[in-house]
């Protein structure tokens, strides 16, 4: 929503800046998004004294004008002045404001131009911005500003344009009455009501009332006449003001509706009343459901064709306007129109949405109706209407003609307890001061106990209950002014959750096995999981994009991706698991049957060892599901069965297993079949599903001291590695069980940000120098080093009496930037110099 300072200060009095202004607006929560100054400096009134053409060019003319304090000779490529006519001259120095006709803005300076030297430039509106539509000719001021007047001074062309973030459920500050409404509010002004009062419906028009045969879609409908206009192009204030506010000016009539709209948030539009044709028994307007295959060519001068669930506003022929959003270009005003009929409604704000957006359409009046308009607001906005219409347009006014409305409109009232809403703001306020707030935004307060009767206007929709009232109270008083306190609450005591328990042993059981959780989206892409299932997922009505638009039914085809994530990152492996629901098709118009499951998935390299074995196999796996089996749900030694076979076609055939217990399947787990892992580009997976909806039952017994006994046993091997890892800090050996232990303990974290590099260097050094007290040494050359290991061993007469060969591999990685080759070869160097100063190493060639 966009208004002016100078429109602002006609509803309420304010000394403050527009800087002091917008901080005002957003500290009661409209925020402010620019401040933005119409007219530039060095820029004023000036007097034409001649008017000649070019010498060199035949579309120039050459202009002798006088700015007050001398004369000046100006190139022109307009024809529309003469001499005498006051027009705007931009002096050379001046900086016009970025427009269509200056993208970039434009710095005026002195310029020869075709031979003949210009000392300024002559501009038309659309050059200093006062319109956005393209003008015809230089602009002309009225004839009694004097030359030399700076155009700010001169009246409604200097101001300031406030842009400000209006949220949907605040329609009213859509209009410059809601903004200053606010103003008022927070700085005690008052506000001036610039609407005058409406006059009573008197039909002597010879037009009959409309008729609304869907009144849930249409609440309100009114109709005003004025006869004997004449249209023709607004006058300047009007056409700066609407411009300031980014409307493209039309005539005086459209340009009226489109002011009462932004002043009051009520649309306006209106017909030229000799364009409608009377239905049968005399009625000219109808408020009804397009009929199929009507269709209606719009103001944008584009065809829409219209559906049954489309609103419109009809005459005897047909449309003639899409209700809230956009009138006809068959009714619409142009220079032959005499009377005009004003139309001033409420339609239903979710009606307006539906066909706005089923027709691509959207306009300044369609933005306000789907928020939701003042149901009181038509009456008063014809009346201004038509008030200045008859300044503006000339004519007769015949009034209100017309207010169909099914139901009274009443205000909402509430009683809210002044008492419970300072205790719920932990703050006193003065009560006087309180209901003086609140009806300074239009809330009417009554009573003198507690609770207090609070009538809610009809232009604030989105305050209905007490709690909503408390925070008006909040947003007048300042948010600041509220003083930190320290909430109050008690203990309670209270029981272990069973499934709770459960879940956290089981993680806890993956978690130490050097698996990370992963969290996806329960959305997932159809084609990614009928790899998995067969069975036909549950499509969603309004997928985000064809790769979310079907509810899972598996966990693996989340966990896959996360897996080629990591892999494809240089890592040498990568184990995840993950709990969630997942969703099975119970049949057409049913709701899905929901299932709680976990899933772990591993790929890779095993554990960095001295001498590499081979990855996470299905033996690996089996052992953490009879942990988890045993230890999280309590599963008697027995009960569960690993039968040769999962019963899901994504498990290899003969390297997987189905795990039944009580002949239920429990879960399944095993290798991906190659062909599904073909379908991430992996192979080696080892997946495991557990159906915890089956699993809770074994979870009666209270799992507390299973817990309590796993994490002790998993903490004692953490404190024992800790306690390892500083024993050794500077020892020169290391035997193979530390530097494993040490190895699992680098290797937790397999997710980096930036990829690795790996560096291999061969060294010759003496047969009782230890490779641990080597690796150790490379290991603390930089900080990049990330995994050090020893992949080969070589003793042979070609080395040398006494000697040896020991390869030594380097993992480095940056958490900053991605390594260069530059950068590995320095740690490379580094490492080099440090084994060869401290063991006598040599690379071997």
């Amino acid at each position: 929503m966009k208004t002016t300072v100078k429109w602002l200060k006609e509803y309420v009095d304010f000394d403050l800046s527009p800087q002091e202004i917008a901080e005002t607006l957003t500290m009661a929560g409209l925020e402010v998004e620019s401040l933005t100054h119409l007219l530039p400096d060095n820029v004023v009134a000036a007097r034409v004294e001649d008017v000649s053409p070019h010498p060199n060019a035949d579309r120039l003319s050459l202009c002798s004008v006088s700015d007050g304090s001398g004369g000046r000779r100006i190139v022109c490529g307009a024809s529309n002045m003469k001499a005498g006519d006051a027009v705007v001259l931009a002096l050379p120095g001046a900086r016009l404001p970025e427009t269509a006709a200056f993208p970039e803005g434009l710095t005026i300076k002195k310029a020869k131009i075709r031979g003949c030297e210009s000392d300024g430039m002559l501009c038309s509106e659309a050059e200093l911005g006062l319109t956005a539509a393209k003008s015809d000719g230089i602009m002309i001021l009225p004839g009694a500003v004097a030359p030399g007047t700076p155009l700010a001074d001169i009246a409604d062309l200097e101001d300031t344009v406030i842009e400000i973030a209006v949220t949907p459920n605040r329609p009213d500050c859509l209009s410059v009455t809601g903004i200053a409404r606010e103003v008022a509010a927070a700085t005690g002004g008052v506000l001036k009501v610039q609407n005058p009062p409406p006059a009573p419906v008197r039909n002597e028009s010879g037009i009959r009332p409309p008729v609304i045969e869907n009144t849930d879609a249409c609440s309100r409908y009114c109709l005003a006449l004025v006869s004997g206009v004449k249209v023709e192009t607004s006058p300047l204030w009007l056409r700066a003001r609407l411009s300031a506010c980014g409307i493209k000016p039309v005539n005086n009539i459209v340009d009226i509706t489109n002011l009462v709209m932004l002043e009051t948030g009520q649309p306006l539009h209106a017909f030229d009343r000799g364009k409608l044709k009377a239905a049968e028994g005399g009625c000219v307007l109808a408020v009804r459901n397009a009929k199929k295959g009507e269709s209606l060519l719009a103001l944008d001068s584009q065809k829409y064709d219209l559906s049954p669930q489309d609103l419109v506003i009809a005459d005897g022929a047909g449309p003639v306007a899409i209700a809230g959003i956009m009138g006809g270009e068959e009714s619409a005003v142009s220079g032959e129109t005499k009377d005009v009929l004003l139309e001033a409604a409420c339609f239903s704000p979710p009606v307006v949405r539906r066909s706005s957006k089923r027709l691509k359409l959207s306009s300044e009046s369609s933005y306000r109706f789907e928020r939701g308009v003042d149901p009181a607001a038509p009456p008063p906005a014809l009346a201004r209407a038509a008030e200045l219409m008859l300044s503006v347009a000339g004519g007769s006014s015949r009034g209100m003609i017309a207010d169909v409305c099914p139901e009274e409109v009443r205000p909402l009232e509430i009683d809210v307890s002044l008492e419970k809403v300072w205790k719920t703001l932990g703050a006193d306020f003065d009560r006087e001061e309180t209901a003086n707030l609140l009806s300074a935004l239009g809330f009417e307060v009554t009573g003198s106990g507690d609770p207090v009767r609070v009538k809610i206007p009809t232009f604030r929709p989105d305050v209905s209950r007490p709690a909503d009232v408390a925070e008006e109270i909040a947003r007048l008083f300042g948010y600041d002014a509220i003083e930190e306190a320290e909430p109050g609450f008690g203990m309670l005591a209270g029981c272990a959750d069973r499934r709770a328990a459960a879940h956290e042993t089981m993680e806890n059981v993956f978690v130490f096995a050097g698996f990370s959780e992963a969290v996806n989206y329960g959305f997932e892409n159809p084609d990614l999981l009928r790899a998995f299932s067969p069975d036909p997922a549950v499509e969603i009505l309004n997928p985000i994009s064809r790769d979310l638009s079907v509810m899972r039914n598996t966990m693996l085809a989340g966990l896959m991706k996360n897996l080629k994530f990591n892999l494809s990152r240089q890592l040498p492996a990568a184990r995840l698991f993950e709990t969630g629901k997942v969703f099975f098709h119970k049949g057409s118009g049913q709701l899905p049957r929901e299932e709680r499951m976990f899933a772990a998935v591993a790929a890779g390299a095993g554990d960095a060892r001295l001498w590499e074995r081979e990855g996470f196999d299905f033996f690996d796996m089996k052992g953490l599901a009879e942990k988890t089996l045993a230890t999280a749900f309590n599963v008697p030694e027995g009960a569960a069965v690993f039968e040769s076979g999962a019963d899901k076609p994504c498990f290899h055939p003969g390297k997987s297993a189905r795990i039944a217990i009580g002949g239920e399947t429990a879960g399944n787990l095993g290798e991906i079949h190659p062909e599904t892992a073909r379908a991430f580009e992996l192979e080696g997976v080892v997946a495991l599903e557990l159906n915890l909806e089956k699993l809770y039952a074994f979870a009666e017994v209270d799992p507390k001291p299973v817990l309590s006994e796993v994490f002790l046993q998993e903490k004692k091997k953490k404190d024992e590695f800790v306690s390892l890892v500083s024993s050794v800090g500077g020892r020169s050996q290391l035997t193979p069980e530390e530097l494993n232990a040490i190895h699992r303990g680098f290797d937790r974290n397999w997710r980096r940000k930036f990829p690795s590099l790996r560096r291999d260097v061969v060294f010759v050094v003496k047969k009782e120098i230890e490779a641990g007290s080597m690796v150790s040494g490379v290991r603390g050359v930089s900080p990049l080093v990330e995994r050090v290991w020893i992949f080969d061993l070589f003793e042979d007469k070609s080395l040398g009496d006494g000697m040896k060969s020991v390869g030594i591999s380097m993992v480095l990685r940056s958490a900053e930037k991605t390594l260069t080759d530059e950068d590995a070869n320095l740690v490379c160097e580094k490492a080099v110099k440090t084994l060869g100063d401290s063991f006598g190493a040599r690379v071997r060639q």
